[in-house]
């Protein structure tokens, strides 16, 4: 029995010590809507939308053509992407 308590004991510890994930999250996305898009940007403790409407979804759109052509190397891809 007194091994039982040991191991809830120092259990209990151990996830005291734990540190948390959410203090360094961050999340930055251009959510597509169909007509439009919104830009998202989300921390542990705020987060913010802001729609861009029709120029939003040309930017996905645009993203999107890009990405396939830069991966068939028909174009150069942009340097650090």
């Amino acid at each position: 029995m007194g091994t039982i308590k040991f191991t809830c004991a120092l259990s209990d510890t151990i996830i005291a010590k734990r540190k948390d994930y959410q203090e360094h999250l961050y999340i930055l996305c251009v959510m597509d809507t169909g007509d439009g898009a919104g830009f998202v940007y989300r921390t542990g403790h705020s987060e913010m939308f802001i729609p861009m409407l029709i120029v939003g979804h040309w930017l996905k759109k645009a993203w999107g053509y890009y990405y396939k052509l830069s991966k068939m190397k028909y174009i150069p891809r942009i340097p650090g992407m």
